[in-house]
């Protein structure tokens, strides 16, 4: 009888040991700061190139900041270059932006501004809103209030969608003319300043 005591005993012992051994390994994991970060990389120059070896997709920043857990990259005030439009260059900034480990979609939030760089265009586009999504080969989406210039004209509107590879901006809300100045006299010689592509 005592020989069964004595191994239900330590069977008992066993098990405590098995449970107590479990919770502290269950609290001790949940006490522990829970990490996020895997990669950090500071002064960022980031090119992508097509298969013809034409540069597509540039990105510099001070900060950059890699989660392997959400498959997420954090950037801080990123100077982003988009020519996937060869003819069209697109040149952009932000406070901060957040994009896939890919960059085929880019959140920018903050103060973004959007400014055209284009040969063909003899009177650029400048966007500013203060969030944006991009997609860099297609196009770049916002439902925030987006003031689009061109020119001498001003056009204010609640969201907007910027077709990279025609380069046509569609205005999604009702447009309000921004403080348009008067024209010279040698600037209303056939001169149009209108937003390109802009609709509304």
């Amino acid at each position: 009888m005592k020989k069964y005591v004595g191994i239900i005993a330590a069977l008992l012992l066993a098990i405590a040991s098995s449970l107590l051994a479990w919770k502290l390994g269950v609290f001790k994991r949940s006490r522990l700061p829970h990490y996020t970060i895997d990669v950090s990389i500071e002064h960022v120059a980031y090119t992508r190139y097509n298969a013809q070896g034409k540069r597509v997709l540039t990105i510099h920043a001070p900060k950059l900041t890699h989660n392997s857990q959400s498959h997420t990259v954090a950037i801080s005030r990123p100077h982003i270059i988009n020519q996937f439009n060869a003819e069209h260059r697109w040149n952009i900034w932000a406070d901060k932006a957040t994009a896939d480990e890919h960059y085929k979609s880019i959140v920018l939030r903050g103060h973004v501004k959007m400014q055209e760089s284009s040969e063909t265009t003899s009177t650029p586009m400048t966007l500013s809103t203060q969030s944006i999504t991009i997609l860099p080969k297609r196009y770049a989406y916002t439902r925030s209030t987006v003031l689009a210039t061109q020119g001498l004209s001003s056009l204010k509107a609640q969201g907007a969608q910027l077709n990279f590879k025609t380069n046509t901006l569609e205005l999604l809300g009702k447009a309000d003319v921004v403080d348009k100045p008067t024209p010279k006299a040698s600037d209303q010689h056939g001169d149009h300043n209108d937003v390109a592509g802009a609709s509304t």
